[in-house]
This record gives C-alpha cells, sequence and structure tokens, in this order.
C-alpha cells in the first residue's frame, strides 16, 4: 500500500496512478484533466472512516483521481461472491 494508503499503485502528483498501459492504449481517464493537489487530498482518505461503511467493508480502492473522474477497484474475494460463483 501507498503512503497515501490509495492500493498498491498508489496515486502520484496530481492524482494520477502509477499503473502504465504497456500496450499504448488510450484510456479514459486522459480524456479528464488532472486533478489539483487539494481535491486529490481531500479524496485521499476515501474509504477510511471510524465504522466499515459499503466501500471500505468491500475493499473498493481509489486508483487514480482526475478532475470529475476517479477511477475505483474492487479487488477480487472469495467472500464477495454470491453463491452462484459472481462477485
Amino acid at each position: 500500500m501507498s503512503e497515501h494508503g490509495l492500493g498498491e499503485h498508489g496515486l502520484g502528483e496530481h492524482g494520477l496512478s502509477d499503473r502504465v498501459i504497456a500496450n499504448g492504449e488510450r484510456r479514459r481517464a486522459d480524456d479528464f484533466a488532472p486533478a489539483p493537489a487539494e481535491l486529490v487530498e481531500r479524496w485521499s482518505n476515501y474509504g477510511k472512516w471510524d465504522r466499515p461503511y459499503f466501500p471500505s467493508l468491500v475493499g473498493m480502492q481509489i486508483e487514480e483521481i482526475r478532475t470529475d473522474y476517479c477511477r475505483m477497484r474492487l479487488p477480487f474475494r472469495d467472500d464477495l461472491e454470491h453463491p452462484a460463483g459472481v462477485v
């Protein structure tokens, strides 16, 4: 987990993930402007509340923050499966 606790990849300057798309495909996030530092700071603690609200209960993680855009990830866990195997 990064120093900001935002998943294994963390967020760098302006809320950009340090993940790179190896095949050079255009990312949806590229349609949005980088987020100001204040916005990244405001959202950097999302999911870290004193009680377990739904996002932290299921393990949602922020991967990237941009102006008017946020990519979140839900890592797979067996205990999130439906009896038919669907998450």
